[in-house]
């Protein structure tokens, strides 16, 4: 999604994935106007993280670990 993301999101990513996480809704909402009508089957859930941390910041990972832990029942 974004220009500056190491891998950008595909088609194989998508149809790949049984549940897609996003950080913010806006996230969600470029997803749905890239890739619409392949996401009609697939669970798509907003974190409410605000997409203000660097790649792998440790208070990311904190805030991120208990929210994947329980949208995955780890």
């Amino acid at each position: 999604m974004s220009r500056d993301a190491d891998e950008r999101i595909s088609v194989e990513h998508i149809a790949w994935a049984d549940v897609i996480a996003v950080m913010e809704k806006r996230q969600k909402s470029k997803l749905s106007s890239q890739f619409g009508n392949l996401l009609a089957q697939k669970k798509v859930v907003v974190l409410s993280v605000p997409d203000k941390f660097s790649y792998m910041e440790p208070a990311l990972v904190e805030v991120l670990e208990p929210k994947l832990r329980h949208l995955l029942k780890l």
